[in-house]
C-alpha cells in the first residue's frame, strides 16, 4: 500500500508540474486528470494504511490528527501559495508547489525503502 501512496504522489506532483507549464487546453485537462487521480490515490491509500496499522484503541485519535493535518492546515498553505502567486505569478506557484510535493514524496519513498531494508 505504501508503494501505491508513493506512486500516487509522484504521478500527482509530476502532472501538476506539467500542468503549470502547459499553454494548451487539452493537454492541461489531461494533466489535471492525472493530478486528481494521483491525489485521490495518495489520500485514499494513506487513509487505508493508517487505519490498518493503528491499534483499535488509538484509531480515532490518530485519524483526527490525520484529518487535521490534511484539512486543517490547508488554509495556511493556501495563504502561503496565494502570497507567492501574488509575487511570482500563478503558473510559477503551481510549478513550485508541484516540485515541493515531488521532492517530499521522493524523500518519503527513500525513507520507506531504507526502513524496509533495515527490517529485512
Amino acid at each position: 500500500k505504501l508503494n501505491i501512496v508513493i506512486l500516487g504522489g509522484l504521478i500527482c506532483s509530476f502532472s501538476l508540474i506539467l500542468f503549470s507549464a502547459s499553454k494548451w487546453f487539452i493537454p492541461s485537462l489531461i494533466f489535471l486528470f492525472f493530478t486528481g487521480w494521483g491525489m485521490i490515490t495518495q489520500i485514499g491509500m494513506t487513509n487505508t494504511f493508517i487505519q490498518e496499522v493503528v491499534p483499535d484503541a488509538l484509531r480515532g485519535r490518530v485519524m483526527s490528527v490525520f484529518t487535521f493535518m490534511l484539512m486543517g492546515v490547508a488554509p495556511l498553505g493556501n495563504f502561503i501559495a496565494g502570497t507567492v502567486a501574488h509575487l511570482v505569478g500563478t503558473p510559477m506557484t503551481v510549478g513550485i508547489c508541484g516540485t515541493f510535493w515531488f521532492v517530499s514524496v521522493a524523500i518519503f519513498g527513500t525513507m520507506v525503502k531504507n526502513a524496509r531494508r533495515e527490517q529485512a
